[in-house]
């Protein structure tokens, strides 16, 4: 827009009449207001009165707004029409800017599929004033769309079509058509055709939507807000209605407080039409303002939201009472907080009640289930902050309780979430569980944090209170006491245990745990009987027990079933970086043109070319790349031929295209660009699946190889409970992110009482679930402490690892070498190893974030591979990266967001390396073949393509395809990897 100078006197009296109008004022606002184009005449008042081409327009607005305002002006001028454009700080009342815009014709929008963006073009025909915000209305529908324009002959606000320009093309959105869409492929005869789209001429229709008054229910059909009537309502039931003797398009309608104008505006294009959608913010003159009203609608869009209520009442109740609530328990409880109101009781009688929820998740039926899979595992956070309170326990000294940093020992910590979406997903499953329930806490419920959950609690109970003896999970002490915190007079035995039956686990201990602990008061006191029910599965887990007749089996799962000498050791490391990592800048493209559309597309998210290190490769459309150079080591092993980098790879169902991704001809992972679903999916490899329930790929690898070829095989996971490292027979071994291996202290005796506890079998898969894996759990971590005892590595790498988050991935990969080295001991053929580092997100601080994150990775793999090599077990070990995803290749101005596609390394002895293997994407650009907006692109490779052969290497069974990577059969060969390619 080109800068415009005033050239008459008219014209200013015109702006100036019609702002006098626009914000009722009596005076001059602009007294110093002086253009060379022309001298200040007077009297400037009397002139508006000739003024008879402006239009006024009233806007309340309120003291000392702090805001400006954008008014766009038509004005005619013998033959020319021209907007005039006045940005003015209503604050000062200067005008800042004007500028001039031709009126050029009419609105025209891009259809591309179904998305639909407008060009910036403005209609002559049209009397149109065009405001960018309404400082100081409150808009009263979530889905209230912004109002655009003011007809001056019908003097009230109306709704118009969404404008934007080029730069805002990425913001492309769905639209409701009303009877299909426009056919893209052959454009009509009023379109021109561009690349993949149309270019259309468009009209705007504003039609009524009810005749009648409408339901309650029907009201989800009006998506235009309007402002409160000055008249009473003509209808005055639970819909109002404000008409003037018939209902037609001006009608509003109100309900709750809320006031909706009965009109529906139409966008017709080529033919076809859909809903004009709402538009916030003004383009060129972006406004606080408006982003606040912008984002205040969405939130109230979010919190009204039909999903909104059984995605939170599915939480409460996961957390307060079961982890596999029924669909008739979520629909109750979503009642409640929709209407505030549960049984005869009324809460507040209004939307999104949670003291209405969560009167419903406790009181409903459900909640007092007996049933066999009414419950769920406690959290250790929970269970320790509840056996304070149900003590009454108070601090000898009155000091505040302050615990250890608990998040790496029991795996919970105030405060310390380590996402966004809690300390476990939502719909993990365990193996020992029937299909199609879950176990949220389950993830967490791992050998390293059990152990120390239990340690803290003895030491709690025996010492009186918080402090770091025995494995306590408080501070140090200078003396560890013996305290009497939790023996205070109780009344008689038979009262004592019977309150701390109620207390501890609501009344639910079975017989057989009752007898345990009351031989245990008997024998050594009330502390004791404390220790045997905290140990106990009803203590642990919430449900009814259902106690069974028979007795657990004293087999220890996993043990060992034949003596034969190990054959060939071979171990896969999955390093997985968590949060979506922005692999496009791991390997770049440089010296060709793909480099140039790379640094055209990123922009401020390119890396320099000076910060990458050269390698080249053959079979690319670029016979260079460069590496991050935060990763030194990667290059130094690519130059020696141990590394290959794997272009365009991610989570697929089958090959697919941006056309079929549209047109919804192929199937398409669920959750697309969802941290949790798309983690799962990288995990499983069947993200046409939600969740856990297909268990891991490693897993799976895992089981083929322990059952099908009689390998011995383990699966270990260092950053809890993975769905990688789970089979459906092969049960993953946690280890601690630190690799130091916590033990259940005085073994012997604790162990034996653990083991009285939860040998009944219990019909209740949570308590269960607890009474045969707490044992095991507590074994497995006494035997991987003995077995790692006297290991000692080769390197001196290892003497000098930083602290904190520098160093905390370097002391993982340390216990993975620790682990292989025990390999001998442990008399495994196999193993299987899943590693992360998270804080990948890079929504902000991109180059700071990847720079500080793959520094961590550069140390510890230089560490790790020197010690496989000083080892001489480098040859037998391979390790691949993963991700949830890759990111967007256009940057959201400080980092990128969520994407699809990736590239990814792998590294080992073994590996045919020095290669870019899979063809890198043809172009980078926006609107290519894969890009389904803001550089999201679809890849090419499926994850099948790495582990496919790395399967081979592992020695997985033909046979076993099928179930390890059941997706295989959609891909043909052009899309895997041979073994021989990525193999020695």
């Amino acid at each position: 827009m080109a800068t415009h100078t005033i050239g008459t006197v008219d014209h200013y009296l015109l702006v100036l009449g019609t702002l006098l109008d626009l914000f009722q004022m009596d005076t001059d606002p602009f007294p110093n207001l002086a253009s060379p184009s022309f001298p200040r005449q007077q009297p400037v008042l009397a002139s508006r009165a000739t003024t008879t081409r402006r239009t006024a327009i009233h806007i309340p607005f309120p003291p000392n707004t702090s805001a400006s305002v954008l008014i766009f002006l038509r004005l005619h001028d013998g033959e020319l029409d021209w907007w005039l454009c006045y940005f003015v700080d209503i604050r000062f009342w200067q005008v800042i800017q004007m500028t001039t815009l031709p009126a050029l014709r009419m609105p025209s929008i891009l259809i591309n599929q179904q998305s639909v963006t407008s060009q910036q073009r403005f209609t002559t025909s049209q009397n149109r004033f065009y405001l960018d915000t309404l400082h100081g209305l409150r808009q009263p529908n979530p889905s209230f769309q912004r109002l655009d324009y003011y007809d001056p002959s019908i003097r009230e606000y109306q709704y118009s079509l969404f404008m934007t320009d080029e730069s805002t093309k990425m913001n492309k959105i769905r639209v409701s058509w009303t009877d299909g869409s426009p056919d893209v492929a052959g454009c009509p005869a009023d379109c021109s055709s561009g690349t993949s789209s149309c270019v259309c001429p468009v009209s705007v229709e504003f039609q009524a939507v009810f005749d009648r008054i409408p339901s309650t229910q029907e009201l989800v059909q009006l998506k235009v807000g309007a402002f409160a009537p000055s008249s009473a309502c003509a209808s005055c039931g639970d819909v109002k209605a404000y008409h003037a003797g018939v209902i037609d398009k001006e009608t509003i309608f109100e309900y709750q407080g809320r006031y909706y104008k009965n009109v529906v505006s139409l966008v017709h294009v080529a033919g076809k039409s859909f809903r004009n959608p709402p538009l916030f913010g003004f383009t060129e003159t972006p406004s606080s303002r408006s982003a606040m009203w912008e984002v205040e609608s969405l939130l109230e869009h979010l919190v009204t939201h039909p999903n909104t209520a059984p995605f939170v009442s599915v939480r409460l109740i996961q957390r307060l009472v079961s982890s596999n609530p029924s669909s008739e328990y979520i629909r109750d409880v979503s009642e409640a907080f929709r209407t505030g109101r549960y049984g005869d009781q009324v809460f507040s009688g209004r939307h999104g009640d949670l003291a209405a929820a969560v009167a419903a998740v406790l009181l409903h039926p459900e909640a007092s289930s007996s049933s066999q899979s009414r419950g769920t595992l406690r959290e250790p956070l929970v269970k320790l902050v509840h056996f304070l309170r149900a003590t009454e326990f108070v601090d000898a000294d009155r000091r505040e309780l302050i615990f250890k940093e608990l998040q790496d020992l029991i795996g919970q910590a105030p405060f310390m979430s380590p996402s966004v979406f809690n300390f476990y997903r939502p719909d993990f499953q365990p193996s020992g569980l029937p299909d199609g329930l879950v176990a949220p806490e389950a993830q967490i419920f791992e050998g390293a944090n059990v152990v120390n959950f239990m340690n803290g609690m003895l030491s709690m109970i025996k010492h009186g209170g918080l402090s770091d003896c025995d494995g306590g999970l408080g501070l140090a002490t200078e003396t560890c006491g013996q305290g009497q915190s939790f023996t205070k007079a109780w009344g008689s035995q038979s009262e004592a245990l019977e309150e701390l039956n109620l207390l501890l686990t609501g009344g639910r201990l079975t017989n057989k745990s009752q007898q345990i602990a009351q031989a245990a008061y008997e024998k050594e006191g009330i502390q004791a009987a404390q220790e045997a029910i905290v140990l106990a599965p009803e203590f642990n887990a919430l449900g009814d027990p259902r106690p069974e007749g028979s007795q657990r089996d004293d087999a220890t799962e996993g043990a060992p079933t034949t003596t034969r000498a190990p054959a060939s050791y071979k171990a896969l490391i999955n390093l997985y970086l968590g949060g979506g990592a922005d692999t496009f800048n791991l390997v770049v493209p440089i010296d060709c043109d793909l480099h140039a559309e790379y640094q055209a597309v990123r922009k401020t998210a390119a890396m320099p070319s000076a910060n990458l290190l050269e390698v080249s490769t053959v079979g690319q459309s670029c016979s260079k790349f460069g590496v991050h150079r935060k990763l030194p080591v990667l290059h130094s092993l690519y130059q020696e031929g141990r590394a290959a980098f794997v272009s365009n790879i991610g989570s697929l169902v089958e090959p697919m295209d941006k056309n079929d991704y549209f047109k919804g001809s192929k199937t398409t992972c669920a959750g697309l660009f969802s941290h949790s679903d798309q983690s799962e999916a990288a995990q499983t490899l069947k993200c046409q699946v939600r969740g856990s329930g297909p268990k891991g790929v490693g897993g799976r690898m895992a089981d083929s190889l322990s059952q099908t070829q009689n390998l011995r095989t383990m699966s270990f996971s260092l950053n809890g409970r993975q769905t990688w490292a789970q089979g459906s027979y092969t049960s993953q071994v946690g280890v601690p992110v630190t690799g130091e291996v916590p033990t259940l202290l005085n073994y012997t005796g604790k162990r034996q009482l653990l083991d009285d506890l939860t040998r009944q079998k219990l019909g209740n898969v949570y308590c269960e679930e607890y009474a045969k894996s707490a044992g095991a759990l507590v074994d497995s971590n006494q035997a991987l402490f003995e077995q790692l005892a006297n290991v000692s590595l080769m390197t001196s790498s290892w003497d000098a690892i930083p602290s904190g988050s520098e160093g905390k991935l370097m002391k993982t990969m340390q216990a993975v070498a620790k682990l292989i080295v025990t390999r001998t001991e442990r008399q495994v053929e196999r193993d299987f190893f899943y590693v992360e580092l998270g804080g990948f997100d890079t929504h902000n601080e991109i180059h700071e974030v990847m720079d500080e994150n793959f520094d961590y990775v550069n140390i510890a793999l230089e560490a790790f591979v020197a010690e496989l090599k000083a080892q001489g077990i480098f040859d037998a070990v391979t390790m691949v990266s993963s991700s949830d995803f890759g990111r967007t290749l256009t940057s959201n101005g400080k980092g990128t967001d969520h994407g699809w596609a990736g590239n990814h390394f792998v590294l080992g002895g073994a590996v045919r390396g020095g290669k870019v293997l899979n063809d890198y994407p043809e172009s980078l650009l926006e609107g290519n073949n894969q890009d389904v907006g803001r550089g999201r692109l679809i890849p090419k490779y499926p994850w099948e393509s790495l582990l496919f052969p790395v399967s081979e290497w592992m020695g997985v069974s033909p046979s076993d395809h099928p179930t390890i990577f059941p997706n295989l059969p959609n891909f043909n060969s052009s899309y895997i990897l041979a073994t021989s390619t990525l193999f020695d």
